[in-house]
C-alpha cells in the first residue's frame, strides 16, 4: 500500500511586498504536489501587501507588527504542522518542479535533514546599467548560477527546528545564515540538488547584498560557531 505524500508547509515572511508577492505566491501554488500549506506573515506591511495576499484563499494570512523576517518565519513556523518546511521570499519564484524534485529527494533519504538546490540569479531593468557596487561583486565572484546555502530552496524536517530551535530574530539580516551554521555545528546532514529550483530576483528595493549592519551579523554569528566548536572540542577530549 502506498504511503500519503507528507503535508508540506511554504512559508513566506512579507514586508510592503505588493510588487512581487502574487508572483511568488503563484510560483508555490501552481506546484503539483499535495497536501500543501502555505502561509504568509505580513511583518507590518504599509502597502498593499494584505490586497494582494487575499487574492489566493488557499493561503493563510496573517499580520503582525513589524519585528522582522525572523519574527515572521518563526510564527509561521508556530502555526504551521507540515512535517517538511519550505520558504520563498516575496520576490524570488520557485520553478514549477520545486516540490516534485524535492519532496521525493528527502522521502528517500531519511538521513538528510534539509536539502537545497541552486538557484538562478536575474536583474530587473531597473538596475542592470547601474548596478549597486556590492551586488557587482557578489555576482562577480558566483555567478548568476548559484548553489549552496540558499534560504528560497531549502527544505528542512519539521524535527530539525525541534532540534536546533528556530531563526534567531537578534539577526535582523541574516538570521537564515546563523540558522545555518548552528544546524551545520550541531551534525545537520545536509544535501544540495543538482537541480535549479529558485529564481533569484534583485531590484533596487531589496536588501540581498551585504550591508554593513548584515556583515556585522556574519562576524557575530561566525564567532559564535567558533565558541560552539571550541566547547565541543573541549566535551570531546574531557569524555
Amino acid at each position: 500500500m502506498k504511503a500519503n505524500p507528507p503535508l508540506v508547509t511554504a512559508i513566506m515572511a512579507a514586508y510592503n511586498g505588493e510588487r512581487y508577492i502574487e508572483q511568488a505566491l503563484g510560483s508555490i501554488l501552481r506546484q503539483a504536489h499535495r497536501p500543501l500549506e502555505v502561509m504568509v506573515v505580513d511583518d507590518g506591511s504599509t502597502d498593499g501587501t494584505a490586497d494582494c495576499v487575499r487574492r489566493f484563499p488557499e493561503v493563510r494570512y496573517v499580520f503582525q507588527q513589524n519585528r522582522g523576517p525572523a519574527a515572521a518565519r518563526n510564527q509561521a513556523l508556530s502555526m504551521s504542522s507540515g512535517d517538511l518546511v519550505t520558504f520563498l521570499d516575496q520576490d524570488d519564484e520557485w520553478t514549477v518542479d520545486k516540490l516534485e524534485r524535492q519532496v521525493p529527494f528527502m522521502l528517500e533519504h531519511p538521513e538528510v535533514d534539509c536539502s537545497f538546490a541552486w538557484q538562478r540569479v536575474t536583474l530587473e531593468e531597473e538596475i542592470r546599467n547601474d548596478v549597486p557596487a556590492p551586488l557587482k561583486d557578489y555576482l562577480r565572484k558566483n555567478g548568476p548560477l548559484q548553489a549552496g546555502f540558499l534560504p528560497g530552496t531549502l527544505m528542512a524536517r519539521r524535527s530539525l527546528f525541534d532540534r536546533v530551535g528556530v531563526f534567531d530574530e537578534s539577526f535582523l539580516n541574516t538570521s537564515d545564515a546563523e540558522w545555518f551554521f548552528r544546524c551545520k555545528d550541531a551534525g545537520a546532514k545536509m544535501a544540495v540538488l543538482p537541480d535549479i529550483l529558485l529564481l533569484k530576483r534583485f531590484h533596487a528595493n531589496n536588501h540581498c547584498y551585504q550591508t554593513e549592519l548584515s556583515q556585522r551579523d556574519t562576524l557575530r554569528f561566525v564567532r559564535e560557531s567558533i565558541v560552539r566548536g571550541r566547547r565541543a572540542h573541549e566535551r570531546d577530549h574531557r569524555d
